[in-house]
């Protein structure tokens, strides 16, 4: 006998939704019990249970009362029990059904989440921004995410197979028109339509029984980009390294010239001061020592006045040697001179500078030339037999000019008074910018 009111008195609405609600309950517990079945978590297998046959119990409670049957294989305490209260206990009871099943099933998510998968490294792999592609010894693809993939298909034009056969068409060039191979360390570059650069590299993993072969692909745009941009720039650098070195060779052979076309200026003008002077020796006489000195210095100046001095095609260094052995003043050179630029160039503007001074200043006939090696460093210095400057000598002219030469290469210069006049260098050896 049913011990509830009749149908006619009853919020038949309201029971319906429950009774919807309870057998949603029951197959949301079912697809627990098979989750935490998946999973082999036994102990949450063992919680949904309860649940399982709580929401079975009020589904069929609900269906015999909407139903106006007798509840038949349920004990009249339980049905008395379940549907009490005008079906707010029953919503209590499906309440917390409903949220032990949430509980449930938030927990075996985020275990399902932490949980490492085939499944999860496969979805791991393919969410990277690299390509990467493990294949046998005989190239068949074990595992490639979807990066690698799509990058077989834009470089070949192939389904990506075979990663043996990938790595060697990358490596010989082999791939689609608008896509050009850059051999850097022996890792292929390929640079793609859209500009975009991928470098392609292989790392081997050796067991007891086989051996495994990672290919990797990371993009490397910007670096390819940035390092294209400097070797552009390094290309100007040397292009107007080599200018100004032909246009210094240019001023160097001009300053000669005109050192030249002065020092003959000067000469011409001795020349008559010796013809006046062997004119005054000759009416008023004098000795065979006066005599002798005044015929050496005319021999001197016309035998310079009768050379010819070869052009800018000449090495600077050795032009300035011959320039001064010319002018009278020879040159000892002890030591090995640097063979390249800026070291030699400072070197041959020192020479012409400390020649000049000697026969201009200090009346000398000799210089002095000291060329040592040190570490990376060139040491020279420059003095002469001439007699030495009673005060300090002023940095103008030839001589600040050197300074600022020597400094500018990177070296420095000092200038020693006593017991003799000399200018020390001290230059960087090797080839460089100056």
């Amino acid at each position: 006998m049913n011990p509830l009111p009749p149908l006619s008195e009853r919020p038949a609405l309201v029971w319906t939704l429950l009774g919807t609600v309870d057998i949603l309950l029951f197959f949301c517990a079912i697809a627990l019990i098979l989750l935490a079945f998946h999973q082999h978590h036994y102990r949450t297998l063992c919680l949904t249970i309860p649940v399982l046959v709580l929401s079975y119990l009020l589904f069929q409670c609900t269906a015999a009362y909407l139903s106006e049957e007798s509840l038949s294989g349920i004990p009249a305490v339980l049905t008395t029990f379940f549907l009490s209260g005008h079906g707010l206990f029953m919503l209590a009871l499906d309440l917390a059904a409903a949220a032990a099943e949430w509980q449930l099933f938030r927990f075996l998510a985020r275990r399902a989440a932490n949980q490492i998968t085939p499944f999860s490294i496969k979805e791991a792999t393919d969410n990277l921004p690299a390509g990467i592609c493990f294949f046998q010894e005989d190239g068949g693809i074990i595992l490639a995410n979807r990066m690698m993939v799509s990058l077989c298909r834009r470089t070949v034009g192939n389904a990506l197979i075979n990663g043996k056969l990938f790595y060697e068409a990358l490596s010989s060039g082999r791939v689609l028109p608008g896509c050009h191979l850059e051999n850097t360390d022996g890792r292929p570059l390929i640079v793609l339509p859209d500009s975009s650069a991928w470098s392609f590299s292989l790392r081997e993993f050796q067991d007891d029984q086989t051996r495994t072969t990672m290919m990797l692909a990371a993009d490397v745009t910007e670096v390819f980009e940035k390092t294209r941009t400097l070797r552009q720039a390094q290309e100007e650098v040397n292009a107007l390294n080599r200018r100004l070195t032909e246009y210094n060779h240019e001023i160097v052979a001009l300053t000669t010239a005109r050192e030249i076309l002065n020092a003959k200026i000067l000469i011409h003008d001795a020349l008559g001061s010796n013809l006046l002077a062997i004119r005054r020796c000759l009416l008023e006489g004098g000795t065979e020592k006066e005599r002798m000195e005044l015929l050496d210095q005319l021999q001197l100046n016309v035998d310079f006045l009768k050379g010819e001095q070869e052009g800018s095609g000449r090495d600077e260094y050795t032009l300035m040697l011959e320039t001064a052995r010319s002018l009278g003043v020879h040159v000892q050179v002890d030591g090995t001179p640097p063979a390249e630029d800026p070291a030699r160039h400072i070197l041959a503007v020192a020479v012409h500078e400390c020649f000049t001074n000697t026969l201009r200043h200090a009346r000398g006939s000799n210089l002095f030339v000291r060329i040592r090696e040190e570490n990376e460093w060139i040491l020279a210095e420059l003095s002469n037999d001439g007699t030495p400057p009673q005060d300090p000598v002023r940095e103008k002219g030839g001589l600040g000019s050197l300074r600022s030469l020597t400094e500018h290469a990177g070296g420095s210069m000092t200038i020693r008074h006593a017991p003799e006049f000399a200018v020390i260098l001290r230059i960087p050896a090797g080839t460089r910018p100056f």
